[in-house]
Formats: C-alpha cells, sequence, structure tokens
C-alpha cells in the first residue's frame, strides 16, 4: 500500500493547544471483516504497534480511554501488508493532535497542520481594529485573539484562538516558510488542513485549493474571514477566502469592516470618524493591513460597496 495508507510504528499522541503529549492516550486498530468488524487491537500513545494480521483497518486515537467529550477523536483507514508501515519520522513515530472542546460559545479555534516537503507554515490573523497576532506574539492575547501553538519546524500544528468581539472582523492567513519559490507545487503536495472548532466541535475544514504547478511568488494562503456582528447566524457566516496568492492580505478590506458595519448601522458619526482615521490621518499603525486608496473600493462581506450599503441604509 502507499506510505499515506500504511500504519506507523507507534503514535504520539498530543495537545493541540498547549503541544504536550497526552500519554493517556490510546490508538486502536479494528479489522474490517467480511459482514462486520474483528476484534480491535489496542495499543497505548507512544507504544509499538503490531498488528496481528494482514488486511483493512479502521484506526481511532483518542485522548485517553473514553469516547467523547472533552476530546476530538481521529478516525482513519489503514492497510497492513507484510509488515509494512509508513515511516513518518525517522523513529517511525507517527505525531497525532486532538482538540479540546472550546467550552465558549463566544470562541472560534483554528487548527492547522500539514505533509509533504513544507517544513512550516506560519498564522497570521489580522482584525479590523489593525492588530496582527502571529508567531510574535505566540501564547499571548491580543484584542482577544491568541496564537496558542507557534510549530517551527515539521508538520504543526499552528493553533489560534479568537474570542469573538461583535464589532471586530477577522481574517486568517498562513505564510510559506523556508520557500523561496513559493510554487504551486508545494502548495499541491502539502496536504494543509485548517480545522476550525467552535463550542459545537468541528464546523469547518479547508483545503488548500487547486493551483497551478508551474506558479511562483505564492507565500500566502488565505483561508477565512468573518465579522463579529455576524457571529450568532449559522454558521456564522464564515466567508471562505481560500486563495493563495503573493500578497500577505486577502482582496477584501480589513480597515473597512468597521467603516462598513458603521454605515450598515446609519451610526454615520462612527462612520466618519473611522474614515478620517484611516484615509486622512493615514496609516494608523505599522502593521501591515490593506490600505484601500479610494472608498469606491471598499466592500462587505456580503460583496456591497460602501456607496450601496449607504444607499441602501438611507433608503431604509
Amino acid at each position: 500500500p502507499p506510505p499515506a495508507l500504511r500504519p506507523a510504528d507507534r503514535y504520539n499522541i498530543y495537545d493541540t493547544v498547549t503541544g504536550a503529549l497526552l500519554p493517556d492516550g490510546v490508538v486502536e486498530f479494528t479489522p474490517l471483516k467480511e459482514g462486520g468488524f474483528g476484534k480491535c487491537v489496542t495499543f497505548q500513545c507512544g507504544e509499538q504497534v503490531e498488528l496481528p494480521e494482514d488486511g483493512v483497518y479502521l484506526l481511532q486515537t483518542r485522548a485517553r480511554r473514553e469516547i467523547g467529550y472533552p476530546w476530538t477523536s481521529h478516525n482513519a483507514m489503514v492497510v497492513s501488508l507484510k509488515g509494512c508501515t509508513r515511516g513518518t519520522d525517522a523513529s517511525g513515530t507517527a505525531h497525532v493532535h486532538l482538540n479540546r472542546a472550546v467550552t465558549r460559545v463566544d470562541e472560534l479555534r483554528v487548527v492547522v497542520t500539514w505533509a509533504g516537503d513544507v517544513r512550516e507554515l506560519d498564522t497570521h490573523v489580522y482584525t479590523s481594529a489593525m492588530d496582527q497576532i502571529d508567531y510574535s506574539v505566540c501564547g499571548e492575547s491580543v484584542n482577544g485573539v491568541t496564537l496558542n501553538l507557534d510549530s517551527c519546524n515539521g508538520t504543526g500544528p499552528e493553533t489560534a484562538t479568537i474570542r469573538v468581539k461583535p464589532k471586530l472582523g477577522y481574517s486568517l492567513s498562513l505564510k510559506l516558510v523556508g520557500d523561496p519559490a513559493a510554487t504551486g507545487s508545494v502548495w499541491a503536495g502539502s496536504m494543509a488542513r485548517a480545522h476550525v472548532y467552535d463550542s459545537t466541535g468541528l464546523i469547518a475544514v479547508f483545503h488548500v485549493p487547486p493551483v497551478d504547478h508551474s506558479a511562483a511568488g505564492l507565500q500566502w494562503w488565505h483561508v477565512l474571514a468573518f465579522h463579529g456582528s455576524q457571529w450568532k447566524n449559522e454558521g456564522h457566516d464564515l466567508f471562505r477566502v481560500n486563495q493563495l496568492s503573493d500578497s500577505s492580505l486577502p482582496d477584501i478590506a480589513v480597515p473597512g469592516w468597521t467603516i462598513m458595519e458603521a454605515a450598515s448601522r446609519a451610526d454615520w458619526e462612527e462612520m466618519s470618524g473611522e474614515m478620517h482615521q484611516l484615509f486622512v490621518s493615514g496609516q494608523p499603525g505599522p502593521v501591515p493591513v490593506l490600505m484601500p486608496q479610494q472608498l469606491s473600493v471598499l466592500t462587505n462581506m456580503q460583496g456591497e460597496s460602501l456607496l450601496g450599503v449607504v444607499c441602501r441604509t438611507s433608503h431604509d
């Protein structure tokens, strides 16, 4: 079988938020038999895996023997044949990261993992208050946003937790580090994924979008965006940006979100104050935000222009 389908020699299980090893974690292999399942074989975190026979197995990784809350589980299919293992790293160990449940209803967590030849992906979270949260403030809370875990070498995870504020817009992007060419083929082979959790569990999974393998200079993967005012809507109105780019910010007006939000409420005083801050006083800080040169390029998350929102609000 191809390496991705082979079992590893052993499995280490980690917490996505702290990066700590979970010694009580278990890996279960249940053989698929004609008409059902065979007897499950269980191994502890870090224990040598020795499957009793060749065949196809359902693999389940848990943070502890009990199923469910407060941890997610990892499920996969593996094929055992003549003792072939995947050899995930030099020691033959696979590293599995499990997410502890988000307990607050106003929090969003994004867990990023990858594989292939990618050495590192850096998480960047921007807010409409001009905050930039990245590895330089790992472990610190900045306006409710915390980069919990920064992976400097390997396959992740990178974990960010956002405590959502109703008046703020947010966007999350990933930067490819250590590959100056940043070609499409590197992204295509990265198997990068962003898992998004709220207090109900896993709500979305983002995969790298289709890309021309010969394209170059694509250092950035812009994953998602949303506005705190939409948090209580179904699915939190997450905006699937999902684009590869040579620019550090997606094609959305990050500082304009507060302007658009004020316009939608017909709060002209707040709107004019925001506009003065951005377009008269100049850039409010060193954070590399998308600074529109003309008001006409400002749009909200639904794609409406600022003029359109003002006219609609005034008309209503």
